[in-house]
């Protein structure tokens, strides 16, 4: 049945084919009291906190219409660690919690663990969205007992999983202290997952000294917190060249992250012996404590 105020069209062929109507996502969620943050195109992450919740006290979700389905896909993140995917018994386990606890599913990207749940997108609005992320969150929660040996709760960050894809993460965390009234910023660095082919290199660009970007005003003010993800290359000398934001935070949090960027020292790719220039992704966590 077509959504009502769509309207139908019929091909050559005579097959009724139905024009269904964007979705403002941005403003739903807006409405329903998030502050969403575009991961990417399509995509948006909303952070969030639950007292109902006995574990996920904090959570980050990802919204996004399935472009396979037409359905709201909504993806709540459990929580991390590493090489999650090539983890067999956590695969099992995953498969056994999607099997029995339809229609939520449960998946595995590199580092992180999800509760996804898909709804009809023709009735949205402000309630059903967010009963819909509480009821992803809901179930999160419900099976952590089951998969706590495998992952660790952690802060959200405004990565997602996409639609049956994820973004993980790579070595060379680091913490350090904020930039004034209690900020602090969180780096981790990883080869750009949309490469076509690894670089053979005997060892990655590791970080030497963080330069720690000022929390902004207007960032502070509006409680925006979550990960800025960099593309840049680390070239021979450990210097950071063609810089660009691959995912970002509004209120200045991007420029801020680019400057911190550039005056950040880092150890260059070695290969035979030789410095040589290594495409990462530099992600910066914006925290306010």
């Amino acid at each position: 049945m077509a959504a009502i105020g769509t309207p139908r069209v019929t091909c050559t062929q005579s097959k009724a084919v139905e024009l269904v109507a964007p979705v403002d996502l941005e403003g739903l969620l807006n409405e329903a009291g998030y502050k969403p943050v575009k991961a990417r195109e399509g995509l948006w992450a909303v952070s969030a906190t639950s007292n109902q919740d006995k574990y996920l006290k904090a959570f980050q979700a990802f919204v996004e219409i399935n472009p396979n389905t037409h359905h709201l896909r909504i993806s709540v993140r459990i929580g991390t660690n590493a090489n999650l995917s090539e983890n067999v018994e956590l695969q099992e386990k995953v498969r056994d919690l999607t099997e029995r606890l339809k229609p939520t599913e449960f998946s595995i990207t590199k580092t992180a663990l999800f509760a996804a749940l898909e709804m009809a997108a023709d009735k949205l609005d402000k309630t059903v969205i967010k009963e819909g992320i509480q009821k992803t969150a809901a179930e999160a929660d419900r099976i952590y007992p089951e998969v706590a040996e495998f992952i660790k709760l952690d802060a959200p960050e405004s990565t997602g999983p996409g639609v049956g894809t994820g973004f993980g993460t790579g070595g060379g965390m680091g913490r350090g202290g904020g930039a004034g009234r209690g900020d602090s910023s969180e780096w981790n660095t990883s080869r750009p997952s949309e490469s076509n082919e690894p670089v053979k290199v005997d060892s990655r660009p590791m970080i030497l000294n963080r330069v720690q970007p000022v929390y902004t005003p207007e960032a502070r003010k509006n409680n925006i917190q979550g990960t800025v993800t960099l593309r840049l290359t680390v070239d021979e000398t450990g210097a950071a060249k063609e810089i660009r934001v691959a995912r970002g935070l509004p209120d200045g949090l991007n420029e801020q992250a680019i400057e911190a960027a550039k005056k950040t020292k880092f150890r260059p790719a070695m290969k035979d012996g030789k410095p040589v220039s290594y495409s990462i992704l530099l992600q910066i966590n914006f925290n306010l404590f």
